[in-house]
């Protein structure tokens, strides 16, 4: 296994996010961007650090090419995205309200991505032909494009991964359009729970999924996963870290500008995964994810700014120079 090196599985895609605001719809222009739940957070993990390297499947069209020239800007290795004939990226839109939240439109039900992982035969290859990293990141969306046959081949693969030293990291995240039925994507979940080493949930898809009404109820069910770490995410509110049967509470970094809600999430796991991966402890890499996912909300769209990060990376340096 490569130390501290990270595989994340999953989809990107051509992302349109507002370039402006305008008076009326007719008139929005988009910036073209690329983007993705797991895709999000290797660009995180890349720019704080760490060895990352994405499987997914793109067509063979400059649309796909231009995917592949931003990864590899980002620092990530494309060596064994699959490049599929006659199939393109899925791509999805952003609209914004006057908060800040986000509306998806998405066009992705035949891309290349999803007809490679809902392939048990086409997964596998992908899983196969992975460097040995030493984590393995995937997410909710991933278990729905995968669909239940490729379920199966993952479900199957996961404990050989650990059983030669890998560790797993799973966050729920779920969408309600990639599923006929919550408790579709909650038996899903279950089946690879199991595995999971690192569990980095939030609260409204777990209600969801859990079938539960509040937080009280859902942190309950938690402690009984004892065997993982868990950060449980609330949006603004605060966050509960569970390790090895102890419990901390945290307050998130106060924001102050909301733009784009989009990756919010995705970056924080991206930032607390660089931080516990490079030696922090469970606050202190939540509490710098924080900073992060605050930094992505005040900018548009899923990714920030390339110059935005280096800050970032240099902030991550300074807080671990004080505990080495």
């Amino acid at each position: 296994m490569l130390p501290d090196s990270i595989a994340l599985l999953g989809e990107c895609m051509l992302e349109f996010s507002p370039a402006a605001t305008s008076g009326r719809q007719s008139e929005q222009q988009y910036h073209l961007g690329v983007a993705g739940d797991t895709y999000n957070t290797a660009v995180a993990l890349a720019q704080l650090g760490c060895q990352c390297q994405y499987l997914t499947a793109l067509g063979q069209d400059p649309h796909s090419d231009f995917i592949i020239e931003r990864t590899r800007s980002w620092g990530i290795d494309t060596d064994v995205i699959q490049r599929r004939v006659q199939q393109i990226p899925g791509l999805y839109l952003i609209d914004n309200d006057d908060s800040g939240e986000r509306y998806f439109s998405y066009w992705r039900s035949q891309s290349a991505a999803r007809a490679c992982l809902s392939d048990p035969a086409s997964l596998q290859q992908l899983l196969s032909s992975m460097a040995p990293a030493q984590w393995f990141y995937l997410s909710g969306i991933s278990l729905a494009l995968c669909g239940p046959e490729s379920l199966s081949t993952l479900v199957a693969w996961l404990p050989t991964y650990r059983e030669r030293g890998g560790k797993v990291i799973y966050d729920s995240n779920y969408r309600a359009a990639l599923w006929e039925t919550p408790a579709e994507a909650a038996a899903a979940q279950q089946q690879v729970i199991e595995h999971v080493d690192i569990y980095l949930p939030g609260v409204e898809d777990e209600l969801i999924l859990r079938g539960l009404s509040d937080k009280l109820a859902l942190t309950s069910e938690l402690r009984s996963l004892s065997q993982m770490e868990i950060v449980l995410k609330d949006g603004g509110n605060q966050m509960l870290l569970f390790e090895q049967g102890s419990e901390q509470k945290l307050t998130p970094t106060r924001v102050t500008t909301v733009i784009d809600t989009t990756g919010a999430g995705d970056a924080f796991n991206g930032g607390y995964l660089a931080a516990r991966l490079r030696g922090l402890d469970l606050a202190a890499a939540a509490s710098f994810a924080s900073e992060v996912a605050a930094q992505t909300i005040a900018h548009r769209g899923a990714v920030l700014p390339a110059e935005l990060w280096r800050p970032l990376r240099e902030r991550l340096e300074s807080i671990l120079s004080t505990v080495s």
